[in-house]
């Protein structure tokens, strides 16, 4: 019957209205042109109607509603359940119904007789008028889209130079930093060669001094004055000895910072090339400052020679005090550096086609499928495919979609493989994805592979990078002590220590919770490594919790190794951070220790607590 009739559910054209009256035709023609307009068929119509429309409580057939719109026993109630479906505000639905009304009030009270001929035409007419509010409406359409696509275009330019600009900004501030790091890495590259000869140079003269001092042809008081020169020359070489070991701590600090930053500098370079805009490189910064004592060559004995080593001694203090400022203004600078979010067009020219269409996904908010893609390309791809990827991801600001494909990877495919890529992104310099790499495995792998891994890594040539696994499984790891087990199991007890380093980045409560599970020397060894790697900051509130779960033996010996075993110039903060939170007698107690350090090593922390101006535990230290 809907087919005979031409309901529109099929795209036919209606048939002229058949109803009693020119007002129910017109009617009938009006209420057609409103399912028009609003894209609606009359198969798409009745899947909307509700039983609640109709007073009989049932939805009439296709049929049936095909006759209401052909005019025959056409009603109030068909007219407001067509204008409620069509019009979903109540300003349209109540414009339509208006114009609906007087057609029904004019057929009620005075209804025109149906003329054929004048039907048709009226028909026509409709249908004229119905085909052009279509070409006007996909008029309006095409023109609301047109200048959708202008803002849209408007709005990627605006974004894009915000992007631009902001990395423009953040490539200055990495580029300072880089020139910052080289300046501090070649202020202490040099000042080590200075304190090196002055080293040498007073060690020779030490050698002169006592020679001369052991002549029996010489006077009390010259042998005096030689013993004079000689403690002099002893105490100088051990602070040149201490400033050349701050010296190189800075220079190993500045390498990293220039490694960082150089990869912070080459990351937004490429990104800005990516987007066409070229940047000047960075020119090399060695040896801008230069240090201007340099060592003697030749020993003059007497006290001028000690004044021109201490003129040296305090110039290395100085540079060594500008380069630690250089290296924390190059660190301080990085961190500022945050990660901007890719503009919209470069998301999908920096990266291959796996990396394209899993972006494009995340953009149309399919994450479901993006995050199956990631997989099956992880679960796929060679090697070099896989570094390609990683890289491609962390170009395009995807890190969620990075450590899903590197755990998919540690979860489905062999060690041998996971070394070999972490192997090839250490070669492409893709340093980032290194740490990953190692930061799932360490998370991810079962406990008993974990030896075998640390093993392979070493084996595969990646001595750091099996450091920085162990020292990550001591950090992540629940199941701890299990893992420290099997490790001893299988004789690689020396891969304990990085892993009890790593156990020091935790809290401290959670480091204590792991104190108390261990026993014996296991307990040992992780006291000793919190007294050597937990921050200053923490160790008054470490100190604290140990006493609130009665282990005050445990604390009082955590001090005492804190005190023994402490870098020189990391205990003078200890000190402070102690003393700041209302334990000065833990203060004494760990600078008493410190007393049974060797010589050179307690000479070096009278250094550092004279830098630190704490001169009251300097004279403690010195009775």
């Amino acid at each position: 019957m809907s087919r005979r009739h031409g309901s529109g559910s099929r795209g036919r054209k209606w048939g002229p209205p058949e109803g009693s009256s020119k007002e129910i035709n017109e009617l009938a023609l009006l209420l057609r042109s409103w399912l028009t307009s609003t894209g609606n068929t009359l198969n798409s119509f009745r899947q909307q109607l509700t039983p609640l429309h109709f007073h009989a409580g049932t939805v009439p057939s296709l049929g049936t509603l095909s006759e209401r719109f052909k005019g025959k026993k056409l009603d109030w109630e068909f007219t407001q359940t067509v204008a409620d479906v069509c019009f979903h505000d109540h300003t349209g639905m109540t414009a339509a119904l208006f114009e609906a009304e007087e057609l029904w009030k004019r057929h009620c009270q005075n209804p025109t007789p149906v003329d054929i001929d004048g039907a048709r035409a009226v028909a026509r007419s409709h249908a004229h008028v119905t085909r052009k509010q279509q070409e006007t409406l996909k008029v309006q359409h095409e023109l609301i889209d047109a200048q959708n696509l202008l803002l849209d275009a408007r709005q990627n330019e605006l974004e894009l130079s915000r992007y631009t600009f902001t990395l423009q900004k953040q490539l200055i501030v990495a580029q300072n930093s880089l020139i910052d790091s080289q300046k501090a890495e070649a202020n202490s590259y040099q000042l080590v060669l200075l304190l090196l000869q002055i080293i040498h140079s007073l060690t020779t003269s030490m050698f002169v001094f006592k020679r001369d001092a052991e002549r029996s042809q010489l006077s009390d008081s010259e042998k005096g004055s030689l013993q004079y020169l000689l403690d002099q020359a002893a105490t100088r070489r051990d602070r040149a000895i201490a400033e050349k070991e701050a010296a190189e701590e800075e220079q190993r600090a500045a390498l990293k910072g220039i490694t960082q930053a150089q990869e912070e500098v080459n990351a937004l370079q490429y990104e800005l090339n990516t987007l066409g805009i070229q940047q000047d490189e960075t020119a090399s910064t060695r040896g801008l400052l230069s240090v201007p004592v340099q060592g003697r060559q030749v020993v003059e004995q007497g006290p001028s020679y000690i004044e021109d080593i201490d003129r040296a001694l305090s110039t290395a203090r100085r540079v060594n005090q500008e380069s630690e400022e250089l290296t924390k203004r190059a660190f301080a600078g990085l961190q500022s550096i945050e990660p901007p979010q890719p503009a919209l067009s470069s998301l999908v020219t920096t990266g291959g086609q796996v990396a394209t269409k899993i972006l494009m996904l995340r953009l149309e908010g399919l994450d479901r499928e993006a995050g199956t893609l990631v997989a099956d390309a992880s679960r796929k791809l060679d090697v070099p495919g896989l570094v390609t990827l990683l890289q491609q991801f962390r170009e395009a600001g995807a890190p969620a979609d990075r450590r899903l494909a590197l755990r998919t990877v540690c979860r489905r495919r062999s060690t041998r493989e996971m070394i070999e890529l972490i192997s090839r992104c250490r070669a492409a310099g893709q340093h980032p994805d290194v740490v990953s790499a190692l930061s799932v495995m360490s998370a991810h792998s079962p406990a008993q592979t974990l030896p075998a891994i640390a093993g392979s890594l070493r084996a595969a040539g990646l001595k750091a990078e099996a450091l920085m696994f162990l020292d990550e499984v001591g950090h992540v790891r629940n199941d701890f002590i299990d893992v420290l087990a099997r490790f001893e199991k299988a004789g690689q007890a020396k891969d304990c220590g990085p892993i009890y380093d790593g156990a020091c980045r935790r809290g401290h409560r959670e480091i204590l919770d792991l104190f108390s599970e261990l026993k014996g020397e296991a307990r040992n060894r992780l006291l000793l490594a919190m007294a050597r790697r937990i921050s200053a900051r923490s160790v008054p509130a470490t100190v604290t919790e140990m006493r609130a779960r009665r282990l005050q033996r445990n604390a009082d010996r955590l001090l005492e190794l804190i005190g023994q075993h402490r870098g020189s110039w990391l205990l003078p903060p200890v000190l402070k951070a102690l003393r700041g939170a209302k334990l000065g007698r833990e203060a004494l107690r760990t600078l008493d220790a410190a007393r049974s350090r060797k010589d050179g090593s307690k000479d070096a922390l009278l250094l550092a607590l004279a830098h630190f101006n704490m001169m009251e535990d300097h004279k403690r230290l010195q009775r």
